[in-house]
């Protein structure tokens, strides 16, 4: 099974990206949401556990555990820091 850098290396082959990067089309369907529910369902298929997902005004997230931040855009990037600030945005927009 690949794994999220698998895509980002098959999507930046020339390795300009280092854990961060577009998905490509064919891997991932861009835009299928608001709220990540999509981009969620992508990493759980993967393997990944996600923690958070939802919409962040400008566009949704999925939030893994292990620090990896998918955007219903399809930008995916590795950062355990900004996933925790994800995850308080999300909460704090749902009223937890």
């Amino acid at each position: 099974m690949k794994t999220i850098q698998d895509h980002i290396d098959a999507a930046y082959p020339t390795g300009n990206q280092r854990d961060a990067g577009f998905l490509r089309e064919q891997d991932y369907q861009g835009c299928a949401d608001l709220d990540a529910s999509y981009a969620r369902k992508w990493l759980e298929d993967r393997g990944y556990e996600v923690i958070a997902n939802g919409d962040l005004g400008t566009n949704g997230i999925a939030v893994t555990k292990c620090g990896w931040n998918l955007s219903t855009n399809g930008f995916v990037y590795y950062d355990p820091h900004a996933a925790l600030r994800h995850v308080a945005e999300l909460q704090e927009r749902q009223g937890a």
